[in-house]
């Protein structure tokens, strides 16, 4: 260890010869790594730990996996149109909001970690099935439960989020955004994404743009984790760092939205919203326990959803019959004829000659359209196939 480091860090470090598990370990030296100057004489030191992180990352990963089977009892299958993960600290309002939206009566009572399992609910509003998952209050400083929940989150469509308006609300926000950034999620805007995947042979293989560095510095970078041969799946704009993080395991972008919760009708103030937008732009809707219109709110709130989510509703309608489906198909936002019809049946997509569609809000209807065109919210669509 050189002689130049700081007193904390060698503190630190005796942590890190303390630790009895990979998980400890693990922390202990990311605490490390973070106090340990960055200059020519701790590049061999900052290489070496790296290398152990990568290891002990592996091995965890490795641990995690022999227990995903005895996990999957706590794992919830998606039903309906959309899944939505429901996470948050004690008494955030996840179980009322459950129950008041839902026809579940889900536990809710001032006691903290009252819900202990997943608790899958259905919510229906204008045709659209929405699956509410109420999960087991998060735990600061990690455990067993969060390991969970955030296993249900890398599965969901949508994470909402949930924070008491009245108690410090960007404290609690922050907190939430590093606990899923450190289990590998990533809430807000897009901006790049990289997967780097171990290989036996064949060196660094860059696969996607890359505008901020070059191949060499790719190469440099991950041979001072001691990674020689992978592959490096870049999408969008990415810094070196990204492919940091990526090496300790992959990284998910989710869409998210935010509940403020009120135990009172009291509106949340303008400056605290501020602080919370600047702070991660995410949709946001207030929720209170009490003194609300509660359909009205089930429609505004699937509507955010639809928004969040890009998707849209459209319709079938049976050719000879001229039966129109009660129920809505809910597609991602540009999909097409032809996708739909994948979607309905394998026969109708290979056998595809045109379509009908009926919208009064298009300029012209009906229209006789190919297989590449992009339907719209509140299509009719009717498939015509040989």
């Amino acid at each position: 260890m050189p002689t130049n480091l700081p007193a904390e860090a060698r503190a630190k470090w005796v942590k890190v010869m303390e630790a009895k598990t990979p998980e400890e370990k693990l922390r202990a030296l990311e605490e490390f790594l973070s106090l340990i100057p960055k200059h020519k004489g701790t590049e061999k030191l900052r290489a070496h730990v790296k290398r152990q992180m990568v290891r002990l990352r592996e091995e965890i990963e490795r641990k995690q996996r022999k227990q995903s089977r005895r996990r999957e009892g706590e794992l919830v299958a998606k039903e309906g149109d959309i899944q939505a993960v429901l996470i948050g600290y004690p008494n955030t309002g996840k179980s009322l909001f459950t129950s008041l939206l839902t026809n579940v009566k889900a536990i809710s009572t001032p006691t903290p970690f009252e819900t202990r399992k997943p608790q899958p609910a259905m919510l229906f509003c204008n045709g659209i099935s929405v699956q509410l998952v109420d999960t087991p209050s998060l735990v600061e400083g990690g455990g067993r439960i969060n390991s969970v929940v955030f296993t249900l989150a890398r599965n969901a469509d949508v994470i909402l989020l949930f924070i008491d308006a009245l108690i410090d609300p960007l404290a609690q926000l922050k907190k939430l955004v590093q606990e899923l950034e450190g289990a590998r999620i990533k809430v807000g805007r897009f901006e790049g994404l990289v997967r780097v995947k171990k290989k036996a042979t064949g060196g660094i293989e860059i696969k996607g743009e890359v505008q901020r560095f070059s191949k060499a510095d790719v190469e440099k970078f991950l041979k001072s984790y001691g990674i020689y041969h992978a592959e490096v799946e870049v999408e969008g704009e990415v810094k070196l760092e990204d492919i940091e993080k990526a090496i300790f395991g992959e990284v998910v972008y989710k869409p998210a939205i935010l509940i403020l919760f009120s135990s009172f009708p009291t509106a949340v103030g303008h400056g605290a919203l501020e602080n919370l937008t600047k702070y991660i732009d995410l949709p946001w809707v207030y929720f209170t326990a009490s003194g609300f219109d509660i359909e009205s709110f089930k429609r505004e709130f699937v509507k955010l959803l639809m928004r969040t989510l890009d998707l849209i509703r459209i319709y079938t309608r049976k050719r000879g019959t001229k039966q129109i489906s009660e129920k809505p198909l809910v597609i991602k936002r540009g999909t097409t004829v032809i996708e739909v019809a994948r979607m309905i049946h394998s026969q109708l997509y290979k056998n595809f000659k045109y379509a009908r569609i009926w919208n009064d809000k298009r300029p012209q209807s009906p229209l006789k359209v190919g297989r590449n065109f992009v339907l719209e919210e509140g299509d009719i669509v009717e498939i015509v196939a040989s």
